[in-house]
């Protein structure tokens, strides 16, 4: 009776250290989530060649590039900036972008931090810039691009492509801190499954040794 029982406690003992490495590790890995970036954008003009019409020291002029944007359609927490690309054909020349948004018919309202503005110093030079984090209204709304020639010659101001991109995160492997089931991709996976099915069989065994000592000990 005494090696059945000091069995028993061997068994107990080694079931209890499985299950608390099964469990570790299941918390482990929903401690290992994480958030994955997701990025959007939209366009708002795509073109080849050089702005033209645009005169040193005149104020923003509206280029007719327009795009309509629904904050909504993004997820809740979604940033947005106001992104520039191109090049520059002249040296010297200085030129700003910024985004602004429609009040219907015609009402042009620029969007706060969404100024962008580049000094070309070698002709030809190519340049991307991006905003500062905007705050662009609710809802959908019609926003468009505005360019202004600070300094340089005349007429030259180069532009490849202006958009809006929206950036989130989406969480990965858990929701609320616990844990997702792991796939069957997942090679870890299978050593839960088998540490589960190691336990269960040493809980068996020890429930069947107790239960065979106690007949034997009545009788």
């Amino acid at each position: 009776m005494r090696r059945v029982t000091r069995l028993a406690v061997v068994l107990a003992v080694v079931a209890g250290l499985l299950a608390m490495f099964a469990v570790t590790a299941l918390s482990d890995r929903a401690g290992a989530a994480g958030y994955r970036p997701e990025q959007a954008e939209v366009s708002l003009v795509a073109i080849t060649g050089m702005g033209v019409g645009l005169t040193p020291g005149e104020p923003y002029q509206n280029t007719g590039a327009a795009a309509a944007i629904d904050t909504t359609s993004f997820p809740t927490g979604a940033t947005f900036t106001f992104n520039v690309s191109g090049t520059g054909p002249v040296v010297d020349n200085s030129c700003c972008f910024r985004l602004a948004e429609v009040d219907p018919p015609n009402t042009v309202n620029p969007v706060a931090n969404s100024e962008v503005c580049k000094t070309v110093s070698v002709a030809g030079e190519y340049f991307a810039l991006e905003s500062e984090p905007l705050t662009l209204l609710a809802g959908e709304h019609i926003y468009i691009l505005q360019i202004k020639l600070v300094s340089g010659a005349t007429g030259q101001a180069g532009l490849g492509n202006a958009r809006v991109v929206a950036k989130w995160t989406e969480p990965t492997a858990a929701v609320g801190g616990i844990a997702l089931l792991p796939t069957i991709s997942d090679s870890s996976a299978y050593n839960y499954i088998a540490l589960a099915g190691v336990a269960a069989a040493v809980l068996f065994t020890l429930a069947a040794g107790v239960r065979h000592a106690r007949r034997r000990w009545l009788g």
